[in-house]
């Protein structure tokens, strides 16, 4: 079955979240939320042209609000998710 195609609108707020499978642990060290943070606010914004609105970070999974100022919202998920 294929996944269905999501509609992006610019200025839109977007919902972005990760977790880990079963609710393991993708964050298990002070150094990788500080990686995670460092990628999300630096180069994804600036490759991506978004603005990060809100951010919950926690040992098994995260919430990202951001506000797309281009139409590539499922990039910036992409990228954020690798």
């Amino acid at each position: 079955m294929a996944i269905p195609l999501r509609v992006e609108f610019l200025g839109a707020p977007y919902h972005i979240t990760c977790r880990g499978d079963p609710r393991a642990a993708i964050s298990k060290h002070d150094e990788d939320r500080e990686g995670f943070l460092n990628v999300s606010a630096d180069e994804v914004a600036q490759r991506y042209n978004r603005i990060g609105r809100a951010l919950c970070l926690t040992t098994n999974h995260h919430h990202l609000m951001i506000e797309t100022v281009e139409v590539n919202r499922s990039q910036v998920s992409k990228e954020l998710t690798d």
